[in-house]
C-alpha cells in the first residue's frame, strides 16, 4: 500500500466515524475517488529520483521558478523591553530628571537615556570595556562564579 492509499483509507474511517449524520446534513454522499493513473507511479519514481540527486539535507524549492528573496532590511525603529528592579527604575526615573533640569528641559524620557546609552556604548571604548567589566561582574554573581 503506497501513501496515498494509505491517506485514502484514514479519509474513509474517519468520514465513517464521524458517521452518516455529516452525510446527511450536507445532502451529499462520499464519492469514490478514482484510482490513481498508471503515471502515477512513475511520478513517484521521479519525486525518488530527485530526492536522492539533491542529497539528504536540501530540500526542493516550493516555487523552482522564483528566485530566492534576499532578507529585507530594515527601515523602521526596533522596539524591545527591558526589565529593571524597582530600585534601578526609580534611580533612572531619578537621573531623567537631574538631566532635565541640567539641561533646562521639562523631563527626559527615560527612553531617550536608553537611546544615549546604545550610541555611547557602540562609539567609547572605555565605556564598551566598563559595561563588559559590568556583564562579567552580572555573570559571576548570577551564577556564583569565582
Amino acid at each position: 500500500m503506497n501513501r496515498a492509499d494509505e491517506i485514502r483509507a484514514k479519509r474513509a474511517r474517519m468520514q465513517a466515524s464521524s458517521g452518516a449524520g455529516e452525510q446527511a446534513s450536507t445532502g451529499a454522499e462520499a464519492q469514490p475517488r478514482p484510482e490513481p493513473s498508471a503515471a502515477a507511479p512513475e511520478q513517484e519514481s521521479r519525486r525518488a529520483e530527485e530526492q536522492a540527486s539533491r542529497g539528504a539535507g536540501e530540500r526542493r524549492p516550493i516555487f523552482p521558478d522564483r528566485k530566492p528573496r534576499r532578507a529585507a532590511v530594515r527601515v523602521d525603529d526596533v522596539k524591545f523591553s527591558v526589565l529593571l528592579s524597582p530600585r534601578e527604575h526609580a534611580e533612572l526615573v531619578k537621573w531623567c530628571a537631574d538631566a532635565a533640569s541640567q539641561l533646562g528641559r521639562t523631563r527626559v524620557p527615560t527612553t531617550d537615556a536608553v537611546k544615549a546609552l546604545v550610541r555611547l556604548l557602540l562609539t567609547e571604548r572605555s565605556l564598551r570595556e566598563a559595561t563588559l567589566d559590568e556583564l562579567e561582574e552580572m555573570n559571576r554573581t548570577k551564577f556564583g562564579g569565582n
